[in-house]
């Protein structure tokens, strides 16, 4: 969101970095994206045999 042109949150818009050509709006609602939304184990940056676990949720929605 950082990297886009703007982020709308409620009714006034921020700008953004602008380094993608890409704006951001935040809802009131949780929004669908292409995976399910719901729990998630992670093992990116961590000691072999950690597991973090977690729950996702977007509440922000992308235009481009």
């Amino acid at each position: 969101m950082y990297l886009g042109e703007s982020l709308a949150v409620d009714s006034r818009i921020y700008p953004m970095a602008g380094a993608l050509p890409v704006s951001f709006s935040m809802e009131k609602r949780p929004q669908a994206t292409a995976n399910p939304l719901g729990s998630r184990e992670g093992k990116p940056l961590y000691a072999v045999g950690r597991v973090l676990k977690g729950h996702e949720f977007h509440y922000s929605r992308s235009s481009p």
